[in-house]
């Protein structure tokens, strides 16, 4: 080949990467940036020798008892974020020599697979929180992970937000971390810098409204009373400070270690914009206030609010007395642990309850309410129900206030037993954070049970199984069907009366252990021995 039949030189490419130098011919120039890369990385791995030898000092120091775990985990987290700057750092340096084709993060949020957001994440948050990387749920508007704050051992939740759309969203994000009341979950920090956008709030390590009415089947008047009467003050501050909320239903409802509901505050930020609002046709169908479904994008007032809150409140007790949504239009079920079935209802007939709830000659109200008569409810509760859902707002109570009010009236019809031990309940939970899990640590280490019962050592499942325990005691006497089944149910085969008697007589002595008032009130302990007594009668039947 003579020099005129070689090819021209290539025309030098503005990309300087070493695959883009290497397809271009540019070998020299690509071995040199190599020579640079080789260069850097000997650096770093200096730090990196560096950074392991303190990490096994301390080690060593701790094993020592030179120094105590805490001072341990503070360096240990200290050298874990300067880690991690070397490895942001080394990212920056070298992103310049390389194609990268993975994935971007923020272009597959919605997928199945978050390795890539997950590390994107832990650079983001800078070493100060331990990330779960299983999520706790997937929704339309976020991803939601658990996480550890590394240095304070709490754990909060991050949501992860779908939307690269910040208009008014940053106003209102800021407002609800204002926000102070017992039924609402607080926000801790926000993230907007740049997207993906998050926020950590708390962490509630329990179970929906709605799981819960899965599990146990309607709940008893003074429960459900107390709980709308919180619920209904936490709507009331909520308005007080111009934020209206559409989210009154059982799925978006937390019930935390106390039996208290809990407001989600991610769902407060919703809420002022109704697209963000309305996740689910259905539910919006089963729970909103006529106005609402008829108007959804009508500007919100307080008056209006206050209205809309009362229906969709007399929509929530009603299934907490019942067991079922009011126009899922399904009986009260006969069953062994409250399935609720209304997710086989259609949407078409879910709007048409609604219509003959309001029918003059249709007998769907009369059947309805029929439910509750067998329910042990009180009979006072009818016409309170019966005026909150009112078509016509006007119809309904004057303002939210006299609602709660007209609540707060009906004796909750809990006898004083049930009161004392419910009093009890609260104060142990009050005053030890580690209550439940100290019964269960007594259960574990009681030689009676086969070792296949105790098969939860989660404190999440320790509370879930506990509030069971609860529930079952305090209705002892109403027939609860999960108590005449329980012996059948998984992981209970093999036990007998003899092994839930040690059960509860486990739980009465760490209430004693915890109650402060057990030795100046000696009916705490009858009361506690009376439920006990009568559960074991109704497990026997």
């Amino acid at each position: 080949m003579t020099k005129k039949d070689l090819p021209a030189a290539p025309v030098k490419s503005e990309d300087k990467t070493i695959e883009g130098l290497l397809i271009h011919g540019q070998l020299e120039e690509a071995l040199a940036r190599i020579g640079e890369v080789n260069r850097a990385a000997r650096e770093q791995a200096e730090l990196w020798v560096s950074f392991n030898s303190q990490l096994n000092a301390y080690r060593e120091a701790f094993e020592r008892g030179d120094i105590e775990y805490e001072e341990f985990q503070r360096h240990k987290n200290r050298i874990g974020q300067a880690v991690l700057g070397l490895v942001q750092g080394m990212t920056k340096a070298i992103q310049p020599y390389f194609h990268f084709y993975t994935s971007n993060p923020l272009n597959d949020i919605d997928s199945d697979h978050h390795e890539e957001l997950l590390v994107y994440l832990s650079t983001r948050l800078d070493g100060k929180y331990e990330i779960y990387p299983r999520p706790l749920g997937k929704g339309n508007s976020c991803i939601v992970f658990k996480i550890r704050d590394l240095y304070s051992g709490r754990y909060e939740v991050l949501r992860v937000l779908k939307t690269a759309h910040l208009k008014g969203l940053e106003e209102e994000v800021s407002q609800v971390c204002r926000l102070k009341h017992r039924n609402i979950m607080s926000v801790h920090e926000i993230y907007f810098k740049e997207f993906p956008y998050f926020v950590t709030t708390e962490y509630v390590p329990s179970e929906s409204l709605d799981v819960y009415l899965d599990r146990y089947g309607r709940r008893p008047f003074f429960e459900v009373r107390d709980m709308v009467l919180r619920l209904g003050d936490a709507l009331r501050y909520l308005r007080d400070k111009k934020i209206f909320l559409a989210q009154v239903r059982p799925s978006k409802i937390l019930l935390d270690t106390e039996n208290q509901p809990v407001i989600s505050p991610f769902e407060v930020i919703k809420a002022s914009d109704a697209t963000r609002a309305k996740e689910k046709v259905k539910e919006d169908a089963l729970y909103l206030a006529p106005e609402r479904l008829e108007n959804e994008r009508a500007e919100p007032d307080i008056e209006a609010a206050g209205q809309a809150d009362q229906y969709s409140l007399g929509l929530l007790i009603y299934e907490l007395l019942a067991g079922q949504p009011l126009f899922a239009g399904i009986p009260a079920p006969e069953q062994t642990g409250g399935r609720r079935r209304f997710e086989e209802v259609s949407l078409v007939r879910i709007f048409k309850n609604r219509e003959r709830f309001y029918a003059p000659r249709d007998t769907f109200r009369h059947d309805q309410f029929a439910v509750l008569n067998t329910a042990n409810v009180p009979k006072a509760i009818q016409p309170v129900l019966q005026r909150l859902l009112e078509y016509d707002p006007a119809r309904r109570y004057p303002t939210f206030e006299e609602a709660l009010e007209a609540i707060a009236r009906i004796d909750p019809g809990w006898t004083s037993v049930q009161r004392t031990v419910m009093e009890s309940f609260q104060r142990c939970l009050r005053s030890n954070t580690d209550f439940v899990g100290n019964f269960y640590q007594k259960v574990r280490h009681d030689n009676h049970f086969p070792a296949e019962f105790i098969q939860f050592s989660d404190i999440e499942q320790q509370q879930k199984m506990f509030r069971g325990v609860v529930t079952l005691l305090v209705e002892a006497g109403n027939r609860h069907p999960i108590a005449r089944h329980l012996s059948r149910m998984k992981g209970h085969q093999g036990l007998n009366t003899a092994h839930y008697r040690t059960f509860l007589d486990l739980l009465i002595g760490t209430v004693e252990e915890t109650d402060s008032y057990w030795p100046k009130k000696p009916g705490i302990k009858s009361a506690w021995e009376e439920l006990a007594e009568r559960l074991l009668g109704e497990m026997g039947k």
